[in-house]
């Protein structure tokens, strides 16, 4: 059930940090989200996962040390799963690391060139990185070439705002007709 305690991890990990009533909640929850991810790295030491249930704990306490060594073990052991990548590229784009964190985007699509949070994660890498017209370029190629691989126009709304194109962003997210 090592999974099963990673995965709870993250969401309560995820629950915590956007519902938490306030500062002991927050850290209370947190606390067990711990709990329950170093239970996972307890029942399976070689399972990704489980590392990167701890790191994203570590990532939202802001212990960056921590939770990069954890993501790289997280990383290291399950070097195909898509999720532990994608979550290695946001903070890697945290670190400054902008130049892995992009080519750990594109790695991401190269392992599932099917899913479209993999490209997603790339457009919001570049946004992350200040490449706002690369990462309008992108969306738009992605959403002409397979618009089923692109399901994120907020993303392209994001773009199109820091590019100054407001009204055009506004369309995107729905605003206006």
């Amino acid at each position: 059930y090592a999974d099963a305690y990673a995965q709870r991890a993250l969401m309560l990990n995820s629950y915590a940090n956007n519902f938490a009533k306030g500062a002991p909640e927050l850290a209370s929850d947190r606390a067990e989200a711990m709990r329950f991810a170093q239970t996972a790295v307890r029942i399976a030491p070689k399972l990704g996962s489980g590392h990167a249930a701890v790191a994203q704990v570590y990532q939202s306490n802001l212990q960056i040390t921590q939770a990069a060594r954890e993501f790289e073990r997280a990383v290291q052991l399950a070097p195909g799963d898509v999720e532990i990548v994608g979550r290695h590229v946001f903070l890697l784009l945290r670190l400054g690391k902008q130049a892995q964190a992009l080519k750990e985007a594109d790695r991401m699509i190269a392992l599932d060139p099917l899913n479209h949070i993999t490209y997603e994660n790339r457009v919001s890498a570049l946004y992350d990185v200040r490449r706002y017209q690369e990462g309008l370029d992108y969306a738009e190629k992605v959403q002409r070439d397979s618009p089923e691989l692109f399901r994120a126009p907020w993303l392209i709304a994001d773009c199109l705002l820091m590019l100054g194109q407001t009204r055009e962003a506004w369309r995107q997210y729905g605003l206006l007709n």
